[in-house]
């Protein structure tokens, strides 16, 4: 009779435990790595909405898309219809505007889902709003308390930078947090 060799229980259990902390270890890095993807997404669609909006600064004789021609705060249909839609000279959404669309459709905030604007100095509520376009400066903030939170360094031509302790900082006003 030939003898059969077969796995001792002890291997079976010693290899068990070393699969276990092969996953204990990989499962929180994956975690980390969707949370880290939304971050980034969070930071690339806040990029496009800055550079959408300097765009139309820039063809619009400096009048950013927030303000009307009487410098006033536009409302939020009116900012994304600049940005997605034509407009003319004066900034009219036009359906055979000369400029224009900057953006082909208005990103949702990948942290809080969120797509909608508030035109304002107002602080944006993540549990509402997306996005906020602060008028006085031209530049966007995301809403993005109850996620992870992104931290954008440099102008928006320059790298960006993740950093999941801060808060999500806009563009061009590096000193102000708009996480709120």
């Amino acid at each position: 009779m030939v003898a059969r060799r077969a796995f001792s229980l002890i291997e079976l259990v010693i290899v068990v435990v070393i699969l276990g902390v092969i996953a204990a270890i990989a499962v929180p890095r994956m975690g980390s790595a969707a949370e880290t993807a939304k971050a980034n997404r969070l930071v690339g669609d806040l990029r496009t909405l800055q550079e959408a909006a300097d765009r139309y600064t820039a063809e619009h004789w400096g009048k950013n898309p927030g303000v009307d021609t009487a410098g006033s705060p536009v409302s939020a249909a009116t900012l994304v219809g600049r940005l997605t839609g034509t407009s003319d000279e004066d900034g009219t959404v036009a359906g055979d505007g000369i400029y224009g669309p900057y953006l082909r459709t208005w990103p949702s905030n990948a942290v809080n889902g969120k797509s909608r604007v508030i035109v304002g100095t107002a602080i944006a509520s993540p549990s509402t709003y997306g996005w906020r376009f602060n008028p006085q400066t031209g530049s966007f903030t995301a809403s993005a308390v109850g996620g992870p939170t992104v931290e954008v360094t440099g102008s928006f031509s320059g790298a960006a930078q993740v950093d999941t302790a801060g808060g999500v900082r806009n563009l061009n006003e590096l000193g102000s947090i708009g996480g709120g």
